[in-house]
């Protein structure tokens, strides 16, 4: 509820690492090229960086535009309020973190 940024955009992409789903990349070099020239496609102040192995390049790919990158990996999404599987069966996140604002994943 805290958050209201003028806009926020986002940068889909395959998880390329999965065994079974490279997203047609033929390796994760391929697939970090692709996203840093659409990041650099975009016009935008801080990148909040969920993509495991290649969140920090991608925050020095922020850098290298003059721009600030946060690579927090899957904590992102606690920063957004979003259950994820991680937390979601926790006793502590369920008893002491949890509230109304928080929303699930989608289907």
């Amino acid at each position: 509820r805290w958050f209201a940024p003028a806009s926020v955009a986002a940068l889909e992409f395959p998880y390329g690492f999965a065994g079974a789903d490279h997203g047609g990349f033929a390796s994760c070099i391929d697939l970090f090229d692709d996203i840093a020239r659409r990041m650099a496609a975009i016009e935008f102040d801080v990148a909040l960086i969920g993509a495991g192995a290649l969140g920090i390049p991608l925050a020095a790919q922020a850098k290298r535009l003059g721009r600030v990158g946060l690579s927090l990996g899957g904590e992102l999404q606690v920063l957004f309020g979003v259950k994820g599987g991680r937390w979601r069966d926790d006793p502590l996140w369920k008893t002491r973190y949890f509230n109304d604002a928080w929303i699930d994943m989608p289907e």
